[in-house]
């Protein structure tokens, strides 16, 4: 089965965020630790029986596997890319997003942001965007989204966008959402066109406090979630067919 879910679990030992990262041809490679279908389980404190850490779970019975993946003192929010092979691990007291390799259950490094993240993606080109709210950028509104190129383990970009909050790829990967908070209108951003001298960005309105989309299965179309009234607003919208942009080589 493959599914994957981003839940935060809060107990007196431990916050955990649940990645499943299944294979489905169970009969050609097992990982590791020996599981065909598993879910990482963020671990954010230490215990005198447990360090903080990725653990990994047995999803078909629940129950702890052997061994675990090292993500940093205090591992929470999690990513994962599409192909299932990557995923990012915020580690929210050095703000490092921990990279590791799913396959081999192994870390494979981490990227240091400027700020605390509350919002994830990573896309099938092996790079990655993180919404930083508090971002400082000269000339500008505090807020940013941060490529990360996942291959060679730096920082590319580091887009301006006031309050960036979220951060949702559509399924090809050419466009990222980005939500800030008390805003009524969304940042666009075009993954293809950073560092290209082109504009980058584009700036969508006539939403009421956006704060979470979800894209149709080709891209084309954005259903977007407005907060309103909930967060001193007016009526909400519901949905927006985004501008599109031509596309860069890639």
């Amino acid at each position: 089965m493959k599914r994957v879910a981003l839940v935060s679990v809060v107990s007196v030992l431990a916050r955990m965020s649940f990645l499943s990262c299944g294979y489905s041809n169970s009969s050609y490679y097992k990982p590791p630790s020996g599981l065909t279908t598993r879910v990482l389980a963020s671990q954010s404190v230490s215990s005198p029986t447990a360090l903080p850490g990725l653990l990994i779970v047995n999803g078909a019975n629940d129950t702890l596997g052997r061994g675990g993946i090292s993500a940093g003192s205090s591992p929470g929010l999690m990513a994962i890319s599409p192909d299932r092979k990557t995923v990012l691990s915020f580690d929210s007291v050095s703000n490092n997003v921990e990279v590791v390799n799913d396959t081999t259950e192994t870390a494979a490094g981490s990227l240091q942001l400027p700020g605390p993240t509350t919002s994830m993606a990573v896309l099938a080109t092996s790079f990655a965007y993180a919404a930083v709210p508090g971002a400082i950028l000269n000339g500008s509104a505090p807020g940013a989204v941060v490529v990360m190129n996942l291959n060679a383990g730096g920082i590319t970009a580091t887009i301006g966008v006031p309050k960036a909050q979220t951060v949702i790829a559509s399924p090809d990967g050419t466009q990222i959402l980005v939500f800030s908070n008390d805003s009524d209108a969304l940042t666009v951003v075009y993954p293809l066109l950073v560092n290209t001298g082109s504009p980058v960005t584009a700036t969508v309105t006539g939403f009421d406090r956006p704060v979470y989309g979800v894209f149709s299965s080709d891209g084309s179309t954005a259903y977007i979630l407005n907060c309103g009234p909930e967060c001193a607003s007016g009526t909400a919208r519901r949905r927006r067919r985004l501008p599109q942009r031509s596309r860069a080589p890639g």
